[in-house]
């Protein structure tokens, strides 16, 4: 499931989900909308009551979807607004489920946002992108209006989520070793993203540096230091195989 940024199902957007089916990446791969309403990004973005009780609603189709299909992978992917959204949704989910992985892209929540409950509720961990040269929107636009949660602080989506520090850590956080965090590279560049926050929904870079993600092997506790899919019936968007649920039924989509 891709949840895309604060503008919603827009074209830029879409990107993601082509740059996935364009990796030939082994799953169902669909965009599933979470905003209120386009062209409303600081309302979208702050909304923090709504955007739990959108949360849920993607836990509950994901625990739908593993009743159905029990031991197929579910990966969630979000896009800045979309990957605080994200965060959400693990968090929403029953605590004797999880999802194979999430990968947050820009994520607008706090650096200091407590992931613990998030990771426990992976297999494989959690991978975050962040870019420091996405001042406008991560830096500026998050101190001004606010981050997802409600800080007015810098973001993960800008200088990535800090760990839990002191010789209790890894008590108190114990699932932490499941975070790895990827910061901006100029070798990005090649794949055209040149740092900006929507460098992120690159087709290409997407293909390039998402879509490998999806075949990864878990983190393990060593690291400590450092197929869902929810269909909007759009003629543009592409569809992978294999199927996943549409938004009526759960019957597998062909």
């Amino acid at each position: 499931m891709v949840l895309p940024g604060v503008m919603g199902s827009a074209p830029l957007d879409h990107g993601i989900v082509k740059g996935l089916v364009a990796a030939d990446v082994p799953t169902a791969v669909e965009l599933y909308d979470w905003t209120a309403a386009p062209f409303r990004p600081v309302h979208n973005l702050r909304a923090l009551s709504r955007n739990r009780a959108e949360a849920q609603k993607v836990a509950a189709r994901i625990v739908a979807y593993q009743d159905r299909f029990p031991g197929r992978p579910v990966y969630l992917i979000g896009y800045s607004g979309g990957a605080a959204v994200a965060v959400l949704t693990l968090e929403a989910l029953p605590p004797d489920r999880t999802i194979t992985k999430a990968v947050l892209l820009a994520p607008t929540l706090a650096q200091d946002y407590d992931l613990q409950l998030a990771l426990s509720r992976t297999d494989e961990g959690i991978h975050s992108f962040h870019s420091a040269i996405d001042v406008p929107v991560m830096v500026v636009l998050a101190t001004a209006v606010g981050t997802t949660e409600g800080k007015h602080a810098f973001t993960a989506g800008a200088f990535g989520f800090q760990r839990p520090r002191g010789p209790e850590a890894s008590q108190r956080r114990p699932d932490y070793f499941r975070l790895t965090q990827h910061a901006y590279e100029l070798k990005m560049l090649e794949s055209g993203h040149a740092g900006g926050h929507f460098g992120w929904a690159n087709r290409d870079w997407v293909a390039r540096w998402v879509a490998p993600l999806l075949e990864g092997t878990p983190p393990t506790e060593q690291s400590w230091p450092e197929h869902v899919a929810v269909h909007e019936d759009r003629g543009d968007m592409p569809r992978a195989q294999p199927a996943a649920f549409s938004n009526d039924s759960l019957a597998p989509l062909r």
